[in-house]
């Protein structure tokens, strides 16, 4: 999406217009980052789309429930994913209690963590990538080439005089190509991070 338009006004238009090309475009943005989300909790893999699409509805459900200005939508989102998760394991867990292998099967549940500091944790770091990620799709788009491969090249711990080699170029112009990149990812993360925050 060229505009980027506010994550919040996508979900809007989706869900008081029936607008699928923005449900679409709200899905495209989020389902990965929720994804990852689940995956970092150790929800078990058979669960993880089922449970990624219960998130995604009820973010469309309860979009009457949140008030622009009163919460940044990234807090309300990672309320929703919480919230959601955690009523999920402790289905899960009530389920295991009725079922008579529940010796066998709890198993399935170590290691999800349930204590909301340990998945806002998860949910703070998974957010620091997708922005991240997002960012440089969007650099992507502005550089290509030699000065995306310096940069990818350097973040692989690559000195200056590796990637000149590598690429064929003085170290000099190594160092600009990288620095460009750099510098454009910086002000792309600073850009989503403050759309995300105010919106």
């Amino acid at each position: 999406m060229d505009n980027w338009n506010t994550s919040y006004t996508l979900l809007k238009r989706a869900c008081e217009s029936g607008d699928e090309h923005a449900w679409e475009d709200f899905v495209t943005r989020y389902r990965s980052f929720i994804f990852y989300v689940l995956r970092q909790m150790n929800i078990p893999q058979s669960q993880i789309d089922d449970l990624t699409q219960d998130i995604l509805l009820k973010l469309w459900k309860n979009l009457p429930s949140y008030r622009q200005g009163s919460t940044k939508f990234r807090s309300w989102l990672s309320t929703v994913i919480r919230n959601t998760a955690l009523n999920h394991i402790n289905r899960e867990q009530n389920r295991l209690k009725r079922d008579d292998h529940y010796s066998e099967n709890r198993k399935s549940l170590q290691g999800i963590p349930v204590s909301k500091p340990e998945i806002e944790a998860i949910i703070e770091s998974e957010w620091e990538i997708h922005i991240t990620n997002l960012a440089m799709e969007r650099a992507r788009k502005t550089f290509q080439g030699k000065a995306i491969k310096a940069f990818e090249l350097s973040r692989e711990g690559k000195s200056l005089d590796e990637i000149a080699e590598k690429l064929n170029i003085t170290r000099a112009s190594a160092n600009t190509l990288r620095n460009r990149v750099k510098n454009c990812l910086l002000r792309e993360i600073r850009a989503l991070v403050e759309q995300a925050e105010n919106q």
